[in-house]
């Protein structure tokens, strides 16, 4: 299987770099030849993957944070007419970075990477899910797929004050740091949001999670039952709570626990969702897998199966 292998070497504070002489001993004895290139810039990944797949790359590896597996999986897919640039790549990572959310999605991922490489090239792909985001951007709107979770108002923020940081603290500090500094500045827009086919209803929110996989924020359990390959998003919704209450309930997801709040409620949808906030209001930022797309108003499509998962 013809492999591009995408390495971020600046992920998880340069220790995806540090690792790499690993992973490359690795990849030669269970993958075969293969082609590596290192990115250099941020927002480069998608454009060389999409040019390798297009050039007949079958297999693309991510090797980094999951902002990097964010980009390489937005160059599986044509931006204008939002189709597979490949049918059938398949797409898989190697995570290395500060979060490492997207990988707590799955009960069996393997802790050993000698093990993990020998899944990715033993596997023909599975179906994933991806979710289609479409946002205000700076120039129009904007249109990507989320992997794992977007949110739109304070997790917008919090993404946006992670980003603007170093990231050389690991796991969920930064985004522990960056949320409350969120909890305290934040305040809950009104909103109105419609599922599928369902009735447009007004809310009061302070975070809207969409989630695919189960986690984000360096290992906050929004959505514990979410699956990504079951066709369905979830949508989990903090209403309009104080700053104090925002950091209490935010740091109970790191037990799974945020649904238990009265003030936290959930939906699902399986085609769409859309989430419109009120004029006049300060931004609802929304970001996608950790990045920052926009701000609302929003949409979100399920696409169902759309990428094959190489583990």
């Amino acid at each position: 299987m013809r492999t591009l292998v995408l390495l971020n070497p600046v992920a998880g504070g340069r220790r995806a770099g540090r690792q790499w002489p690993q992973f490359d001993a690795l990849f030669q004895q269970h993958l075969g030849p293969f082609t590596l290139h290192t990115t250099q810039a941020a927002g480069e990944a998608s454009g060389v993957v999409r040019a390798a797949l297009a050039d007949g790359v079958e297999r693309v590896i991510s090797v980094g944070g999951d902002g990097t597996a964010h980009e390489v999986v937005n160059g599986f897919f044509d931006p204008a007419t939002r189709q597979p640039v490949r049918e059938g790549a398949v797409f898989a990572f190697i995570p290395c970075g500060t979060g490492g959310d997207f990988r707590r999605s799955f009960s069996d991922f393997p802790a050993d990477t000698e093990r993990l490489v020998r899944r990715i090239a033993d596997s023909q792909g599975r179906p994933l899910d991806v979710i289609g985001t479409v946002c205000a951007g700076v120039e129009g709107p904007a249109w990507r797929v989320a992997l794992n979770v977007a949110s739109v108002g304070q997790g917008g923020d919090v993404a946006r004050r992670v980003n603007a940081t170093s990231k050389w603290l690991s796991g969920g500090a930064p985004f522990v740091l960056a949320g409350i500094q969120g909890a305290i500045f934040v305040d809950a827009w009104q909103v109105n949001w419609r599922a599928d086919d369902g009735p447009i209803t007004p809310a009061r929110a302070r975070h809207m999670a969409v989630a695919n996989g189960r986690s984000h924020g360096g290992g906050m359990i929004v959505a514990p039952h979410a699956a990504v390959d079951d066709g369905r998003g979830e949508l989990v919704v903090m209403g309009d709570v104080n700053w104090l209450q925002s950091i209490v309930v935010g740091l109970a997801q790191y037990k799974g626990k945020m649904q238990s709040f009265a003030q936290v409620w959930q939906a699902s949808f399986e085609r769409s969702l859309e989430i419109v906030p009120d004029p006049g209001q300060p931004d609802m930022l929304v970001e996608v897998d950790g990045e920052v797309a926009g701000r609302a108003p929003v949409r979100f499509e399920m696409m169902k199966g759309a990428l094959r998962l190489g583990l």
